[in-house]
């Protein structure tokens, strides 16, 4: 006996390959996405990151001042190019991780050089050390050197020794000076300075970028600054090197040299998930008060890192959210396919499951042989899955294990156990006698469990749609499983507009029936007491629809805004607008894939009535091409009633998740209702051939 039943079933599995393998291709397409959405996401978020800490805001200057200048007499610290390295590693020790060794930049004030070419010239004295100093070759002259010694000026009378400095071809020629020049430099709260350039130096490696941004720190370094019109002036900076700069510091009150240390991130060592950090490390840094440590001097951090690191985390934050927001209508949308090619299935297998029945096999056994048969299909589509996303991730990183099987585990759960389910429910209908105390009971049972079901998915449809509309989903983008029901607010309003839709379905269609009876068309009688395409079908086409429009409208809403902010691009927010992109393609075609499939499975289902169809319109006196429109028209309406409930389900989860934005995807998803109606009329249309026919008879 049991042996003749698996035989029976393997007979009607091989009939049936081609819903097994939409099942397999369902579970592929799901996994898919579930593990290619959230990396394109996850990529975005690392260069919105590393666009963030490129911007200058992401800069940390820490201002440590020279101490022990105010001594009498005041002392020529020769070691001041010691100290200032011992302070810049002491910095490097207080920065955050992502943070490089700091440039020392010790600058003074402008002072006044005379006038140039009827321009008043001002010259700054600058040094750049540190181990992230950038390098230089003399091309003309010599570097600067010590002009005296600590004890040759203890005490001394008289204007303070040279200082010797560099400066460029291009800050040379603008000076109108030449090497061995000495400059007066003086003003009314400076000492007078004498400088002595002794050679032109030139930036190593200039177009490298790490040698590059240290010159930005001093812009007039490289380059002068000459300014025409009614301020007229000429803008120089002078360099110092070890040697020169304690005499720099000796020429000038301590107040008139700026010492800071600056550093940068650098955007490789930074990720999605080390951005946060990031932003905690610095906050903590400027909050504090010694943050770095350097005994009796105070320093001062300055800096906007965590506010534009934040920014970018934000964002990442607000696009996770939509994309798990439009996975969870896909899963939804699969899982509901799955019903249907399940109950379809059943449909057809009722004769082949009558039989084995009637051979002794128990509802258990029956059970057990649809979940084996789900698992093979499920494994197949894993299978598929797992080598797509294995060459998606090739040559960066892939998803791990445990990953894997979050995202993976809804899908297949629902693969392999809505098949038995659907099969245990198809039997006991069967066998449920069409009277009598066992019907009613039957009949109360699942009336009752449909109206729990409908009163638990509208109940939290409107929980997620009142919290997503108060809070927003960004918020709750820190945990997806403790606001699943905030994130799955879009689905579930479509759910409960399926609901709705199912409830007042028997109304509008006791009300046609009320109408064709008055009237003398037997068109329109016959189409009346046909059924709509029942609830599994009308739930599918819902559902896909409504997640269709959302797709195409919220992802990419906030994002492309943000990108395109007062017409110029925005580097941080761009990425996540590309894969916003790249998640509504893909997640819309899918859906839309879908919907199509359901309204096909839908219409090859219901050819199976097409012989009772035949038998009713000759009884009433039709013709085969009035038999033909009853057919269309009764496939096509409510299809078309069923899409544009989608569409209103979706306008209403635009409205909750991306307000204000999305008009264009809700106009195109009205496409969706006479595109879906003209498919389901035309699989009506097309009569089956007898192969076709006769295989199903075969199959039960």
């Amino acid at each position: 006996m049991r042996g003749s039943v698996l035989a029976l079933l393997a007979r009607t599995s091989r009939a049936d390959w081609p819903l097994l393998a939409l099942s397999a291709i369902v579970v592929a397409l799901v996994c898919v996405l579930s593990v290619v959405v959230p990396r394109v996401q996850s990529d975005a978020a690392t260069a919105s990151v590393q666009a963030a800490v490129a911007d200058p805001d992401a800069v940390v200057s820490v201002a440590v001042p020279l101490t022990g200048d105010d001594a009498v007499p005041k002392p020529l610290v020769e070691t001041t190019a010691d100290t200032v390295r011992y302070v810049a590693d002491k910095v490097a020790v207080a920065l955050p991780d992502a943070y490089g060794p700091p440039v020392a930049i010790l600058q003074s004030r402008p002072i006044a050089a005379g006038r140039i070419d009827d321009r008043n010239a001002e010259l700054r004295l600058a040094y750049l050390g540190g181990d992230a100093a950038p390098r230089v070759t003399w091309t003309q002259g010599r570097s600067p050197r010590a002009t005296a010694t600590a004890l040759e000026v203890v005490g001394a009378d008289g204007d303070a020794p040279p200082v010797e400095v560099g400066l460029t071809q291009a800050s040379l020629d603008a000076m109108g000076a030449a090497v061995g020049d000495e400059l007066e430099l003086g003003g009314p709260d400076v000492l007078p300075v004498l400088a002595r350039i002794t050679g032109v130096f030139a930036p190593v490696d200039a177009g490298a970028d790490a040698e590059t941004w240290p010159w930005s720190l001093v812009p007039t370094l490289l380059e002068p600054l000459v300014v025409d019109g009614g301020d007229r002036r000429l803008a120089v900076a002078a360099l110092l090197n070890d040697e020169s700069l304690p005499f720099a510091r000796y020429a000038l009150a301590s107040q008139s040299i700026d010492a800071r240390y600056v550093s940068r991130p650098d955007p490789e060592e930074l990720t999605r998930a080390s951005a946060g950090q990031l932003a905690g490390d610095v906050r903590a840094l400027t909050a504090a008060p010694d943050g770095v440590d350097i005994p009796g001097v105070t320093s001062t951090v300055t800096t906007r890192a965590d506010v534009v690191v934040q920014r970018s985390v934000d964002l990442g934050a607000a696009a996770t959210a939509r994309a798990a927001t439009v996975l969870l209508g896909l899963l939804a949308a699969a899982g509901a396919l799955l019903a249907l090619a399940a109950s379809v299935l059943a449909q057809r297998r009722g004769a082949t499951l009558a039989l084995a029945r009637s051979r002794g096999a128990s509802r258990l056994t029956l059970a057990g042989l649809a979940t084996a048969e789900a698992a093979v299909v499920a494994l197949v589509g894993v299978v598929v899955a797992v080598v797509v996303t294995v060459a998606f991730a090739r040559g960066g990183e892939g998803a791990g294990g445990a990953a894997l099987a979050s995202a993976w585990a809804p899908i297949l759960v629902a693969a392999v156990l809505l098949p038995p389910v659907v099969v245990l429910v198809t039997v006991a209908a069967g066998e449920t006698p069409p009277t009598g105390p066992g019907h009613a009971r039957s009949r109360r049972v699942r009336q009752a469990v449909r109206a729990a079901v409908e009163v638990v998915v509208v109940a939290l449809a409107v929980l997620g749609g009142v919290t997503l509309r108060a809070r927003g989903d960004a918020a709750s983008s820190g945990s997806v499983i403790a606001d699943l029901v905030v994130l799955g607010a879009a689905p579930l309003i479509a759910g409960a507009c399926v609901v709705v839709a199912l409830r007042v379905a028997p109304l509008l269609r006791r009300a046609a029936i009320a109408v064709a009876r008055r009237g003398h068309g037997a068109v329109a009688l016959l189409a009346a007491v046909r059924g709509g395409p029942g609830p599994v079908a009308t739930a599918t086409i819902v559902v896909s629809v409504a997640m269709a429009v959302l797709a195409g409208a919220s992802p990419v809403a906030v994002a492309f805004s943000e990108a395109v902010a007062d017409g110029a691009p925005d580097p941080v927010a761009a990425p996540f607008a590309d894969a916003a992109l790249l998640t509504r393609t893909g997640v819309v075609a899918a859906l839309v894939g879908i919907a199509l499939v359901s309204v096909v499975l839908v219409g090859v289902a219901g050819r199976t009535r097409r012989d009772a169809d035949d038998a009713r319109a000759r009884a009433l006196g039709m013709t085969a091409s009035r038999t033909t429109r009853v057919a269309v028209l009764a496939a096509a309406v409510p299809v078309a009633v069923a899409a544009a409930v989608g569409v209103a389900a979706g306008t209403l989860a635009v409205t909750l998740v991306a307000p204000g934005g999305g008009g264009g995807a809700v106009a195109l998803g009205w496409l969706a209702v006479p595109t879906l109606a003209v498919v389901a009329a035309a699989v009506a249309r097309a009569r089956p051939s007898r192969r076709s026919l006769a295989s199903r008879l075969r199959a039960g």
